[in-house]
């Protein structure tokens, strides 16, 4: 099964200690790894800096090729995710008969950890999310594009599946914080986490920081 990822120089840290070791020592006898490193677009690589929209068209592209190299679904996880199980039988379980089921980032989907099938209708929906998220260059982008976009999958002509994967096990800080952002507070930690995803906090060294936070907590 694989699991795709990119990152840029700005993100380089964060995916080598990690995103890249978590990998390895929890998913690599289960997952084939497709990491793509991509130009840096962004300054400093923060949401909604100069080149984020086109990074994120760059993920999208990513995405989209992805989908029309094999049969067997896969994972897409941002690189400022750590792994903290082999979730391989479990998230295929969780995807069961939907064509895509995506992290819950407690507002809304989030368009940074998916695990999804490649078939004519998850092509279709990320075709659509193509062509929609420029519309979006000043909200969250590819974010906000998926979430329009499948809250109003009629106007769309989609028949998709889809629905969150629980959020004890695919966690953002979100879930614990009542959807604030994080900015150095103490929070709970799910017993059951498998994969810890570093969004709802600002800039590259509170990412850092949150990342150390859950990996010193829950492997203590």
């Amino acid at each position: 099964m694989d699991l795709l990822t990119f990152y840029s120089d700005s993100h380089k840290e964060i995916y080598e200690d990690y995103f890249l070791k978590s990998f390895n020592e929890h998913l690599s006898e289960s997952f084939d790894l497709k990491v793509k490193k991509i130009e840096q677009l962004s300054k400093n690589g923060d949401y909604d800096s100069d080149g984020f929209m086109e990074t994120m068209m760059d993920k999208l592209k990513l995405i989209l090729e992805h989908l029309h190299t094999g049969k067997e679904p896969f994972v897409f996880a941002d690189c400022d995710i750590q792994f903290f199980r082999d979730f391989k039988q479990d998230i295929l379980n969780e995807l069961g008969g939907n064509d895509i089921r995506f992290q819950d980032d407690i507002v809304c989907r989030c368009a940074g950890f998916f695990v999804a099938k490649r078939n004519d209708e998850v092509k279709k929906f990320f075709d659509i999310v193509y062509k929609e998220t420029p519309k979006y260059f000043h909200q969250q982008s590819d974010q906000t594009a998926i979430n329009v976009i499948l809250n109003s999958k009629n106007h769309f002509g989609l028949k998709i599946n889809e629905r969150v994967l629980p959020s004890n096990k695919y966690f953002t800080v979100a879930a614990s914080t009542n959807a604030k952002q994080w900015v150095g507070q103490d929070f709970h930690i799910p017993t059951t986490l498998m994969a810890h995803h570093a969004n709802w906090t600002v800039g590259l060294d509170n990412k850092l920081k949150l990342l150390k936070f859950v990996k010193d907590r829950f492997t203590k």
